[in-house]
């Protein structure tokens, strides 16, 4: 029992360790970025993480994402880009996003009170 409790632990140490490296730091902004992993990846795939993705941050951006047809949630696995170019291309997602996100979103709520 206990090696399978240390094992866990392992894990969790591994995936804040890589969470860690490739934080990207977003609260300002519309996008983020999130390493997946942990104790299923690990159980299944073998590796403490295997992808980093970018994410849309609340509704109103979900619905800009629905309107233009972009992206709500782009996954890099590791295996495809390697752990840097993965972190690398994620950060670029979210900051392309995010540099056309204000623009409509701007113009959107000058819409709206505009009435």
């Amino acid at each position: 029992m206990l090696a399978a409790h240390d094992e866990v632990i392992d894990v969790a140490e591994e995936v804040r360790a890589i969470r860690e490296e490739f934080h990207f730091d977003a609260v300002e902004m519309a996008f983020y970025t999130r390493v997946l992993a942990g104790r299923w990846t690990m159980a299944h795939r073998h590796v403490p993480a295997d992808a980093i993705a970018g994410y849309a941050r609340g509704e109103l951006v979900k619905q800009w994402c629905r309107t233009y047809k972009a992206p709500a949630q782009r996954s890099l696995h590791f295996s495809v880009c390697g752990n840097e170019g993965a972190s690398k291309l994620a950060i670029e997602h979210c900051r392309r996003a995010d540099h056309y996100y204000p623009i409509w979103s701007d113009s959107y709520v000058d819409d709206e009170f505009s009435k």
